[in-house]
């Protein structure tokens, strides 16, 4: 099968990046930069994924407990009111702390005049972000940037055409409290971070607070440029570090922070961050700049090179990225190849934001410019933190996931203590926020109606799927035994726990609340609490599923796994409600917001899969018309519900309205820099930067191409016409398999198989499911004639 290997994938544009938001995102997991500014000077906006306000303290809520009891009492009485204020007032916890900005590196040119041919890029392709242009004299001055993973430095490059004609001024700032120095070729920062930071939505007289003891300090980090140039004089100045008369100019940067771990107390030595970062550097400078190339682009292409897409006649546009999407904004025309370069785009930014050993990718990945982030740019986990990590397996990045695990197995540990404190229960609980410290306690509120978001301890049920998932791919029973299953089995045991019987003898959860939903009681008041709400009762079920799985998978925990089944067949079950849609409260009251942006309730449909469309059509057509009801009216999905809802839709097979959500996305949530943008929160508010989206829009169209949950490996499952022609490689299905797949006229024309063990894949293509016998480590391709044949027949 040909692949489009050689074609472009660039991020292109014709003038400056006027602000952050617009400017050229790398990273190599742990250390990103957001690169902007124009001819005269560069910025590197520098982020290191350790760099958050706090350290580890403790956070319960020992009343919490005591009031357990009284709120599931006033639930059963039908004072739901009641219990939602009892909540608020006595089971909330702390706000968590907020991810930061680390420094700016500026690098300054001498003014030209009057510059032309002024073009920047990011190549997909090689992780390298360029910007060019030609001064009136002739002189072409060309600057190249990228995050190596393999040396752990910040790469950049300033090339003249002319020898002798660069002039490079060099400064380091920070927003966070710093000392700037210089000695020799090195130009340094160090600085510390504060001790606690209040969320942007807190009102507060002093958000922004640093330790006056020692023990009280927040972190120390600290970033070191070393300047190597090819001939010229360094000089020191004011501003920092200037490079005169030079051919070219090279910069390694390091950063490092005193992060010792989520359980003990970060270093405040600014002194020891730098000689780190020295070390760093010396390493790296051992090789020359072609070296150093060579080896990000290898490690790069190593994960980025495994999946390519074509939608469309695959004909390249040389437009500028923001000229091509402002004409699909416009409605001027569709256009499959930006579909295809937002595809990669998604996958990409996950290599530069996630990678084993780093932390996993934020609300932002890891590119944020302010002290205090929306929603402190955190690990959001009742979606945000799970979206971003949807297309991780499936797109081929498995390895990529590995940091989100971790984060896993983390608060595993951490949360059994707030299980215990909070709940007088077994296993590890989570909740809708978790920070560096992995903080596992309900966040704190602002008053009436908060219970909808700051309690919800499903974050770590939710979660748990990504650890099954990641077996489901991979097929690593030593994982399985290892990592997964243990975590997953004491989130289950929270689950048995947390759960109790309804008058009807159901096993319901109380106090339950659907992820930043409400309802109106029978009084017509807003409210946030309720019983067994529809999310709830989902993840517990497919949590317990995955368990019964693994445990026969492993042959272990014969009594668990009877339990386990015992307890699932006595959940609250999944209910049609009055509209005809999928009841997401344990009664059928009116909706509150009718077009909510969360889809809680329809987890078992995506990114669960306890509901199958052609197992179960009432469920499926009652998921529909919920999605239906969710979109109707003037109110616009945002960035990241888009996403979500082109993956609804595709599990459902609705194309046309999967391709919707996929056309909608690009209208309303993007920057011209192709980065995700939340709607604004207030109308004096600007729009947000939210990384989900990105990844999101990657596992939506994901789903529409290729699904293989329920054991069946569904090819183009909801092709939408606008993609009548293209092909797909390197995709990953459940049960240990690569696929790629062709498709002419909006129909299958070949397909392939490379399946990691020997056995029986069930693939279907329309209505016809064949079984086909695969061999291990064997690249088996098909005509997608037999299924028209057997369909025919």
């Amino acid at each position: 099968m040909t692949t489009s290997a050689d074609k472009e994938l660039k991020l292109r544009y014709g003038q400056p990046a006027s602000s952050w938001i617009g400017g050229l995102p790398i990273g190599n997991g742990r250390l990103g930069a957001m690169i902007h500014g124009g001819c005269e000077e560069e910025t590197l906006s520098l982020n290191e994924d350790t760099l958050w306000s706090g350290y580890p303290s403790k956070r319960h809520n020992d009343q919490a407990k005591r009031h357990l009891e009284p709120v599931r009492q006033l639930l059963f009485e039908g004072r739901y009111k009641e219990a939602q204020q009892s909540v608020e007032e006595h089971m909330l916890g702390t706000w968590q702390e907020s991810y930061l900005p680390l420094a700016d590196l500026k690098v300054s040119l001498d003014a030209p005049l009057h510059a032309s041919g002024y073009r920047r890029e990011l190549d997909l392709r090689t992780a390298i972000a360029l910007s060019r242009y030609e001064s009136s004299g002739g002189v072409r001055i060309e600057r190249e940037c990228f995050a190596s993973h393999p040396d752990q430095v910040l790469v950049y490059r300033v090339v003249s055409s002319r020898p002798g004609a660069l002039n490079v001024g060099l400064g380091l700032t920070s927003k966070l409290r710093c000392e700037v120095g210089t000695e020799g070729p090195y130009l340094f920062l160090k600085g510390e971070s504060p001790s606690r930071v209040m969320p942007h939505y807190v009102p507060c007289d002093d958000p922004i607070r640093y330790g006056e003891s020692e023990e009280q300090k927040g972190m120390a980090f600290g970033a070191v440029v070393k300047v190597m140039a090819d001939g010229g004089e360094l000089h020191r100045d004011e501003a920092g570090l200037r490079v005169t008369g030079a051919n070219s100019v090279t910069l390694l940067l390091a950063a490092s922070t005193g992060y010792n771990g989520y359980e003990f107390a970060p270093s405040r030595d600014g002194e020891l961050c730098l000689d780190q970062c020295r070390g760093t550097i010396e390493d790296a400078s051992y090789r020359s700049f072609e070296q150093l190339r060579l080896a990000h682009l290898e490690d790069y292409r190593s994960l980025f090179g495994r999946v390519e897409l074509e939608l469309g006649s695959g004909i390249q546009s040389s437009a500028p990225t923001d000229e091509r999407l402002h004409k699909v904004k416009s409605g001027e025309r569709e256009d499959p190849g930006l579909t295809a370069l937002l595809y990669q785009y998604g996958r990409y930014l996950l290599i530069a934001s996630s990678r084993p050993g780093t932390q996993p990718a934020n609300l932002q990945g890891i590119w944020n410019d302010r002290i205090r982030p929306y929603w402190s740019s955190n690990w959001t986990t009742n979606i945000n933190a799970q979206m971003n990590y949807w297309l991780a397996e499936s797109a081929n990045l498995a390895e990529c996931h590995v940091p989100l695990l971790q984060l896993v197995e983390d608060i595993s540990l951490t949360g059994r203590e707030t299980a215990r404190i909070h709940y007088d229960c077994g296993g590890w609980v989570a909740h809708h926020n978790v920070d560096l410290w992995r903080t596992t306690t309900p966040a704190a509120g602002l008053g009436e109606h908060w219970a909808c978001c700051s309690f919800w301890p499903m974050g770590g049920v939710w979660l748990s799927q990504h650890l099954w998932e990641h077996y489901a791919f991979g097929l690593d029973e030593s994982y399985l035994a290892g990592k997964a299953y243990p975590v997953m089995r004491e989130a289950a045991i929270f689950c048995l726990d947390w759960l109790i019987s309804s008058p009807e003898g159901y096993k319901v959860t109380a106090p339950s609340t659907s992820p930043e939903n409400s309802y109106l009681n029978d009084a017509g008041e807003r409210t946030t609490v309720s019983i067994a709400s529809t999310a709830d009762m989902s993840m517990i079920w497919e949590l317990f599923a995955n368990c019964i799985a693994a445990s026969e998978i492993l042959g272990a925990d014969k009594e668990f796994r009877r339990t386990l089944r015992e307890a699932q067949a006595r959940l609250y079950p999944l209910r049609i409600g009055k509209h005809r849609q999928l009841r997401e409260w344990f009664d059928d009251p009116e909706e509150f917001e009718v077009q909510h942006r969360h889809f809680s309730h329809l987890f078992a449909l995506h990114p669960g899969t306890r509901i199958c469309p052609e197992r179960d059509p009432e469920l499926a057509k009652a998921a529909e018309t919920s999605l239906r009801r969710r979109v109707i009216g003037e109110a616009e999905q945002i960035g990241w519900s888009l996403a979500w809802l082109s993956a609804q839709y595709a599990r459902l097979g609705m194309a046309r309205e999967a391709h919707q959500a996929v056309s909608r996305f690009a209208v309303n949530s993007l920057y011209d820099s192709l980065l995700c943008s939340h709607a604004p929160l207030s109308p004096e508010e600007e729009t947000v930067f939210q990384i989900d989206g990105n990844f999101g829009i990657t596992a939506g169209i994901n789903e529409m191409l290729l699904q293989s949950q329920h054991g069946i490996v569904h090819l183009l499952p909801a092709l939408p016409e606008e993609w009548s022609e293209g092909m797909v490689t390197g995709l990953r299905v459940r049960g240990g398999a690569e696929v790629g797949m062709r498709w002419k006229n909006g129909r299958l024309q070949e397909y392939s198989i490379h399946s990691a063990v020997d056995g029986t894949v069930s693939v279907r293509y329309g209505s016809v499911i064949r079984d086909i016998q695969v061999q291990a480590d064997q690249r088996q391709s098909y005509q997608a004639n037999e299924f028209r044949m057997e369909e025919s027949e």
